[in-house]
């Protein structure tokens, strides 16, 4: 029997698999993304350990793709677009921001000199606060356990898709 609200219905019920098309973003792209007046979805691709090495990419999703039917779209935003003065500057001041993980995820930033102060909502902090005892936090079981979805990805992830398996070099 489960509770209430704790993202099971206790009958083992079926997740719906979603899978994320990831597109290389360009410069114009990028800014369009950052300085748009819609919720702004970022992931940090890092180099090694999460907010302890450098950053690769930011993949962004932007406005309703994350709710749209499909695959979700979502935007690979290189190191070298996040560097430039305009780019850091939209995204630093961008509004209705969105992230799992945001501590690593700002530190990693901050340190390119990248300082998010809108943050509006932290997924992974929002799981913790509701079920405090799981100790499972990662963006997979979170989205498992509350919107009851499966991220596609077991390496076998078509090209252009976004693997949350597969590591960081093999994935880009």
């Amino acid at each position: 029997e489960s509770e209430v609200g704790d993202g099971h219905n206790g009958v083992g019920e079926l997740l719906e698999e979603i899978s994320v098309t990831v597109t290389p973003a360009s410069r114009e792209q990028a800014l369009d993304i950052f300085r748009a007046k819609t919720p702004l979805g970022v992931a940090v691709v890092w180099d090694g350990e999460p907010g302890r090495s450098a950053i690769r990419a930011i993949i962004a999703a932007s406005g309703t793709s994350a709710t749209a039917p499909g695959p979700r779209q979502c935007w690979s935003i290189a190191v070298d677009h996040l560097l430039e003065k305009a780019h850091s500057e939209a995204l630093s001041t961008s509004t209705h921001v969105v992230m799992h993980d945001a501590r690593n995820a700002m530190r990693g930033l901050l340190a390119m000199g990248i300082d998010i102060t809108q943050l509006s909502y932290d997924t992974a902090i929002a799981a913790y606060l509701v079920d405090s005892g799981s100790g499972a936090y990662d963006v997979a079981t979170v989205a498992s356990r509350w919107l009851h979805l499966r991220i596609a990805g077991d390496g076998t992830t078509a090209s252009g898709q976004l693997d949350f398996d597969t590591p960081i070099q093999d994935s880009l």
